[in-house]
Parts: structure tokens; C-alpha cells; sequence
């Protein structure tokens, strides 16, 4: 065999198996390989576009954190207003509750007060109507007079 047949032979079966290779084989690799790309391409757009979604909702999320921080701040304000107001009015209200109490126990006082003197009147009365009657029963001098006076006061 002569080496110039082979080599041209080779070079033949070479260049037909690249044709049969660019003609039936590479056309679909090719295919496939820029679908894949395109795939990829759309995909790292949509994550591109969710990244950007998420953003916007991270945004959205924070603002309405913050809005409700500051309402949760503002009911927290008006409840301590409130808070305070209540106590001034229940303090308002045990002042005047104090003040009727106290009038009641003075007026309670003044009745108990004139009870008492009037109790006072009468037990001097009937000592006064004791002593008398007791003068009046001897008649005795003024030494044995004062001493009857000092003894009676000293039975009541």
C-alpha cells in the first residue's frame, strides 16, 4: 500500500466524517446549547426581576413596620394620657369623698357633742335637785352642809 493513498484516504474519510458531523451532529448540539443559554439568560432575568420584587417588598414591609411602630408609639402616648387623666379624676373624687366624709364625722361629732351636754344638764340637774332636797331635809350648819355637797358630788 502506498502512504499517499492511505494519507489521501484518511483525509477523505476525515473530511466526510466532519461534513456528516456539521450536517446531522452539530446542528442539534448547537440547538441545545443556545436553548440552554437562552434558559438561562430568561432565568437570571426573572431572578433579577424577583430580587428587585423583593426589594420593593422588603421596602413596603419596612414602612409599614415603621407606620405601626409609630401608631403602637401613639396609643401608647393617648393610654398614658388617658392613664393620667383617670388618676387626677379618681384623685379629685377621693378629695371630695374625704371632704363628705369629714363633714359627716363633724355633724356626727356636733350631734354626739350636744348629746352629751345635754346628758351633762340633766345628771347636773338631778344632782343640783339632790343636793337641794338633801339641804332641805337638815337644815345643818355650813361646815356639815359643805361636807354633804362633797359627798354627793364624790357618789356621782
Amino acid at each position: 500500500m502506498n502512504l499517499n493513498a492511505t494519507i489521501f484516504g484518511q483525509t477523505i474519510s476525515f473530511f466526510l466524517f466532519v461534513w456528516f458531523c456539521m450536517k446531522y451532529i452539530w446542528p442539534p448540539i448547537i440547538n441545545i446549547i443556545e436553548n440552554r443559554q437562552k434558559e438561562i439568560q430568561n432565568n437570571f432575568l426573572l431572578i433579577q426581576e424577583k430580587e428587585e420584587e423583593l426589594i420593593k417588598k422588603n421596602n413596603e414591609i419596612e414602612k409599614k413596620l415603621n407606620n405601626a411602630r409609630k401608631e403602637a408609639i401613639n396609643i401608647i402616648k393617648k393610654a398614658n394620657l388617658n392613664k393620667n387623666h383617670i388618676i387626677e379624676q379618681a384623685k379629685k373624687k377621693a378629695i371630695q369623698e374625704e371632704k363628705k366624709i369629714i363633714e359627716r364625722s363633724r355633724i356626727q361629732i356636733e350631734i354626739d357633742k350636744k348629746k352629751v351636754y345635754e346628758e351633762i344638764k340633766k345628771q347636773t340637774g338631778l344632782i343640783s335637785i339632790t343636793i337641794a332636797e338633801k339641804m332641805l331635809q337638815r337644815s345643818i350648819n355650813q361646815k356639815d352642809h359643805k361636807n354633804l355637797i362633797d359627798q354627793i358630788l364624790a357618789n356621782f
